[in-house]
């Protein structure tokens, strides 16, 4: 059988593998039991570095956290505003497409009356008696 693999974890989740207990609002976590002694009533020196270690990756965390949604957010609007100017421009290209369209075939008839001009001229021209 292939030895099982365990899924990434954060060194938050790492830290309280095992352990029950809750992280606050601030960072702070609070063991449920325990209290950082030991089971003869003595403090447990290891245990407290390890939530004194705990509270700090906590702190660290939700302080990056705090960052991170800032600068989501800011994106956020970035984006926002990236998408409103492609709908501008989406309609005004749009816009200009039929102004070029009405152009292109108000060129067309004025090339079409040229030609038709110069047809006229060169029958009346060949009608003038030659001098």
């Amino acid at each position: 059988m292939a030895p099982s693999r365990r899924a990434p974890v954060s060194r938050l989740t790492e830290a309280t593998e095992g352990r029950s207990g809750t992280v606050g609002k601030r960072g702070e976590y609070s063991a449920a039991q325990g209290g950082g002694t030991s089971d003869r009533g003595r403090a447990d020196p290891q245990n407290n570095l390890q939530k004194t270690s705990l509270l700090l990756d906590a702190k660290t965390f939700l302080k990056q956290t705090v960052g991170m949604n800032d600068r989501l957010d800011s994106l956020h609007g970035k984006v926002e505003q990236v998408l409103a100017m492609c709908q501008s421009l989406r309609s005004e290209n749009l816009a200009l497409r039929g102004r070029v369209a009405g152009l292109e075939g108000e060129n067309k008839q004025l090339a079409e009356k040229i030609t038709s001009a110069r047809q006229r001229l060169e029958a009346l021209m060949s009608r003038l008696p030659e001098s």
